[in-house]
């Protein structure tokens, strides 16, 4: 069944009266998304990437600059409507620190990130050192030298303050004030590394960590005695709670990813142990979704990213060159993205176009779109091609006006 099929019925069951306009907005979103496809009016400039592209992140403000860490330290922001094609755009790079710039990343950069402003963004990789950029000048203002290598970096909510919360291969998590240039707690309890952490989207006070020790905890910043919980995969739903012997584990191995649902109620989490659990942060409990297996083979953090505003919203895992699109509600597999001639190791997804950004190996940043993006970009391709196709000069009318005549 077609899209314009599909639209067609929903838009008869909304006349009909059965379903009201927020239900048919839900819907059509949630079908849109569940049939993401390679984009075809946009294309990023690859040429700037020396290596392998290991993470990406949109601006917050405008959803106009990507922000690209390589795998040689270099460091590039693509415009993405930088230049317009024939139908659609290919990105401009706006700013790029090269090898051999003085402030570049001795190692691989693991994570960037934007600021609550597109003035300054954060880089932090294998050389163990964050660094906050002027992305007018391109130069480092601020750098902290927080132990190993870092494995994740994540910035707080304006309202928790200029906190940036970083995990690296020790067995605590740093939390840098951006205003006083220091780290001002140190959040310890795991047994392990520290390999992803992510920060509540419901309680932007509350910080989820993830381990090699196979445990996620959650932290509360502004407590003294921060540690709030250990999430245990025994501690499932509808059970009573003396029939619940805990395992005191989250996962069967250690947790590379962790992503909250854009309401904030639950934490998805991604283990080596293969497994995708499903948490309700208010119960604590285990939700058992049925999320098929996922083969990781990353040492360090692994970027899950989740959609919202649908009927059904959707979690994107990435796994070797490929991008599973899993329903969160019953965990089924919806879609699976291939176009990556190699490891997939970022995404970002943005809420404002519903579109999904990856980037890999192959060194390629693509992205992803509705079906409706598609069709909008394969009519204006009809409409150009009209406005620009050849003149015949056998049956061109060659006949002047009077007007001309006169003149």
């Amino acid at each position: 069944m077609t899209t314009t099929t599909e639209l067609f019925l929903d838009l008869r069951k909304r006349r009909s009266g059965l379903w009201s306009p927020l239900k048919l907005q839900r819907a059509v979103l949630a079908k849109q998304l569940s049939k993401l496809q390679l984009s075809d009016y946009q294309e990023f400039q690859q040429e700037s990437h020396s290596a392998a592209v290991t993470c990406i992140a949109i601006d917050r403000e405008e959803k106009r600059y990507l922000l690209a860490g390589i795998g040689d330290g270099t460091i590039c922001v693509h415009n993405i409507y930088g230049e317009k094609k024939s139908c659609g755009f290919r990105s401009s790079v706006e700013l790029r620190v090269g090898r051999t710039s003085r402030y570049k990343h001795s190692h691989s950069v693991e994570t960037v990130s934007w600021y609550t402003d597109n003035g300054i963004f954060l880089t932090s990789g294998r050389d163990g050192k964050l660094k906050v950029w002027d992305s007018n000048e391109g130069v480092v203002v601020e750098q902290f030298t927080v132990g190993n290598t870092i494995n994740k970096h994540r910035v707080a909510d304006p309202d928790v303050g200029p906190l940036v919360a970083v995990a690296n291969n020790t067995n605590h998590l740093q939390l840098v004030d951006l205003n006083t240039g220091s780290t001002c707690h140190t959040l310890r309890g795991h047994d392990g590394p520290v390999l992803t952490c992510t920060w509540s989207r419901l309680n932007s006070r509350i910080l989820a960590s993830g381990s090699a020790d196979n445990k996620i905890m959650l932290w509360d910043v502004r407590q003294a005695r921060s540690f709030l919980s250990v999430l245990d995969y025994n501690n499932v739903r509808f059970k009573r709670r003396k029939d619940i012997k805990l395992a005191g584990a989250s996962h069967q191995s250690s947790v590379h990813g962790l992503e909250y649902s854009r309401c904030g109620r639950f934490l998805y989490s991604l283990g080596k142990d293969g497994r995708i659990r499903k948490w309700d942060t208010v119960t604590l409990k285990n939700m058992k979704t049925k999320f098929p297996e996922i083969q990781v083979k990353s040492k360090g953090s692994v970027d899950l990213a989740c959609t919202e505003g649908g009927s059904d919203d959707y979690l994107f895992v990435p796994e070797n060159n490929d991008i599973h699109v899993l329903n969160t509600i019953s965990g089924t597999e919806v879609n699976c993205l291939v176009g990556h001639y190699s490891s997939v190791y970022g995404l970002e997804y943005c809420e404002q176009n519903y579109s999904l950004y990856s980037c890999g190996r192959d060194r390629f940043v693509l992205q992803w779109d509705t079906p409706f993006h598609h069709e909008a970009a394969r009519s204006s391709k009809v409409k150009e091609s009209e406005e620009t196709k050849d003149i015949n000069p056998y049956t061109v009318d060659t006949w002047s006006s009077d007007e001309d005549d006169e003149t």
